[in-house]
């Protein structure tokens, strides 16, 4: 089935679409590549999908090569400690709109499709 609807879709345009969410640079425009015949990798792999999970928009994916363990409860305390606080924060709310976030990064493929 997947290989009818490549064909009837158009290899040409599975490629454009590979390309654009980062899976490949060129893809060849042979069948068996819309079965996954074609190398690429897992961290491209994970950017593409995760554009369909944040709307469509482009995701710049990072690595973890390390996690480091728990620090000892003083150290934790220490840290806490040096971390500003309001004081009294709820007392500067005036029901002021919420702030608005500006989202710059690329649409690749429109958030209803997505």
């Amino acid at each position: 089935m997947t290989v009818r609807l490549a064909q009837d879709i158009g290899m040409p345009l599975i490629g454009e679409y590979a390309k654009r969410f980062g899976v490949y640079d060129e893809l060849p425009n042979y069948l068996s590549y819309a079965l996954g015949a074609g190398e690429t990798t897992v961290m491209r792999m994970v950017t593409a999908y995760s554009m369909f999970a944040n709307g469509g928009r482009r995701v710049k994916s990072t690595l973890i090569d390390r996690i480091q363990g728990p620090l000892r409860p003083h150290h934790l305390q220490a840290r806490r400690a040096r971390m500003p606080v309001a004081a009294n924060a709820a007392d500067g709310w005036k029901n002021q709109p919420e702030p608005q976030l500006v989202d710059r990064r690329e649409q690749v493929l429109d958030a209803m499709t997505a």
